[in-house]
């Protein structure tokens, strides 16, 4: 069975392949990067839920950056070995019960995993965008790719706050674990048609 890999994808949707397959991954990298934000704001208000000081809260932001950088190292690998689909669509699967876990969640210590396991979807997904974006460009239209790429990272971790601030003000705390999802349920069906498949052939690297 032939793998839907970028060239299979281009040769079946033709030269607007690249426009949904950079669409669909700079969507869900921007869901993802919202996230890095939007939860800052409600740090306060989670810390009077639960009856925390700052010295425990500030794990809901720590334990996101740290699960993001261990999720950027584990990325190139993980790509290489179920391919760029199979990545993307765990990901959001795992960011999106994740999310629905923060906004659920009975104690700190629930809200604390959940934000580790959206730091870690985070940081797979943002180098798995880039890595797209290179794929599917000729290099002469690179520039305008990393541009788009460079426009997504600035300018979703400024509207985080103002859209986490909203969900508080109209609604709860809990509602800013949810602010991505829409973005995530966009990026979902559209990674399973334009995101590509790993090559069939070929030994699959070794972790070390």
């Amino acid at each position: 069975m032939t793998s839907e890999t970028v060239e299979v994808l281009t040769e079946r949707f033709g030269a607007q392949y690249r426009w949904w397959a950079s669409g669909t991954a700079l969507v869900a990298m921007i869901a993802m990067v919202l996230s890095s934000t939007s939860v800052t704001v409600a740090v306060p208000h989670i810390m009077g839920a639960f009856g925390v000081g700052q010295d425990r809260a500030q794990w809901v932001a720590t334990g996101y950056f740290a699960a993001m950088t261990c999720g950027m190292l584990l990325n190139a690998w993980l790509v290489r070995h179920f391919g760029a689909r199979a990545v993307l669509t765990a990901t959001l699967v795992a960011f999106t019960a994740a999310s629905f876990a923060g906004a659920a969640a009975p104690s700190l210590d629930v809200v604390i995993l959940s934000r580790v396991v959206q730091g870690a979807c985070g940081g797979l997904l943002q180098p798995l965008s880039m890595q797209i974006l290179f794929r599917v460009f000729p290099p002469d239209r690179r520039g305008t790719a990393m541009g788009l790429f460079g426009l997504g990272v600035v300018l979703a971790p400024a509207f985080g706050p103002a859209l986490g601030g909203f969900a508080i003000d109209g609604f709860d705390w809990r509602w800013v674990f949810l602010i991505p999802l829409p973005g995530v349920a966009a990026a979902l069906p559209l990674g399973l048609v334009f995101m590509p498949e790993r090559e069939a052939f070929g030994p699959r690297p070794a972790f070390d």
